[in-house]
């Protein structure tokens, strides 16, 4: 039960974390606050702040203890500076989010009675599979051996350099470092808080891209949820998307499949209002860079979707900022991609010890 309980605090910790990064950036954009874009573009902020704290740890062969403490400094600043910076404007955020719900209560009651059983359900489902093992054995590893990608989450070997598919893709080590926040093994941690948050995740992208399908209109946006959730339920195939979100949630290619992409289908909707092309611009850099950390898969999925969801509304505004903005956007994703390309043709090598 301890587990448990520990694991569902997680999910309120890491949504805080996430939307305190996520306002942070909008601040810095000077957008709006939403709490639901705040806290999915937090995500992807958070990741490659993350990285940024990661690398040089792995790269010096320090341990993980050493990671959880620069990390947990790190989230408390940006959940202090968030309060401070945003001050006064919480008086008039919370005003604006409490009318918004007591007009339309029975919306967002269904939407959070749907969200709350897909949680339920996916927690309590099992299922198996190499993938699978091999993101809980990673986490495992980091957390009993308390260091970083050092050791083969298979085998348990040493490994004599660093895997480089593996080596910018830091999101199981950032659930490394949340497990040795929360005193967590790594199954409960991966299954429950994660599978939980990348559902909520998802949902927030439902309902963002209803809001502006639908406006103001919310059973619409309702709706939206409730026939998403139904397509997930019965398009759980062998590899699809739902099947990662319902079956293996806690996966890099999961938050892939089913929060990535619905972000650029979001921002592809906000640039195709051709206004606040500099801003959309970022958010969408945000997102590609933030999406390396999660598997190295996104390096060649984001220029594909990119190209799908983009070129018509760059054909359609004739916007040659747009065409720019996605290109700037992708550059981390070729970067990856061709580093990787180096190191498998012996251009470099990344040791895990002193040479």
């Amino acid at each position: 039960m301890r587990n448990v309980a520990l694991s569902i605090l997680a999910v309120p910790v890491n949504l805080l974390i996430c939307f305190s990064f996520g306002a942070l950036f909008l601040r810095l954009l000077r957008q709006k606050l939403s709490f639901c874009l705040a806290a999915v573009l937090g995500f992807f902020v958070m990741l490659i702040a993350f990285d940024f704290c990661c690398l040089p740890v792995m790269l010096k062969w320090r341990p993980l203890s050493l990671l959880t403490v620069i990390w947990a400094v790190l989230s408390a600043a940006a959940v202090l500076a968030t309060v401070f910076i945003y001050g006064n404007t919480w008086k008039s955020f919370f005003s604006e989010l409490s009318e918004e719900l007591r007009a339309h209560p029975l919306p967002y009651i269904v939407m959070a009675v749907l969200v709350l059983l897909q949680i339920v359900i996916v927690a309590l489902s099992y299922e198996f599979t190499l993938d699978a093992a091999y993101f809980v054995a990673n986490v495992t590893t980091s957390l009993t051996t308390n260091t970083l990608n050092i050791y083969d989450p298979y085998t348990g070997d040493w490994l004599d350099h660093f895997e480089f598919r593996y080596f910018f893709s830091t999101y199981p080590l950032h659930c490394a470092v949340m497990c040795s926040l929360f005193a967590l093994n790594a199954l409960s941690y991966m299954k429950i808080a994660m599978s939980a948050f990348t559902l909520l995740l998802s949902n927030m992208m439902y309902y963002l891209i209803g809001r502006k399908l639908f406006g103001e209109e919310q059973w619409k946006c309702a709706a939206m949820l409730v026939f998403a959730g139904l397509m997930n339920f019965f398009f759980s195939s062998i590899y699809t998307p739902s099947e990662f979100l319902l079956t293996r949630g806690y996966e890099g290619k999961a938050l892939l499949g089913n929060v990535v992409l619905p972000m650029i289908m979001y921002l592809g909707i906000l640039f195709y209002e051709n206004t606040g092309l500099l801003a959309r611009s970022a958010m969408l850099f945000a997102v590609c860079a933030g999406s390396t950390v999660l598997s190295n898969s996104a390096n060649m999925l984001l220029p594909a979707a990119i190209a799908v969801f983009f070129l018509p509304v760059i054909i359609k505004n004739k916007s040659w900022k747009t065409f720019l903005g996605c290109a700037v956007s992708v550059l981390p994703n070729l970067a990856l991609v061709a580093a990787y390309v180096a190191y498998v043709h012996g251009k470099f090598v990344l040791y895990t010890y002193p040479r």
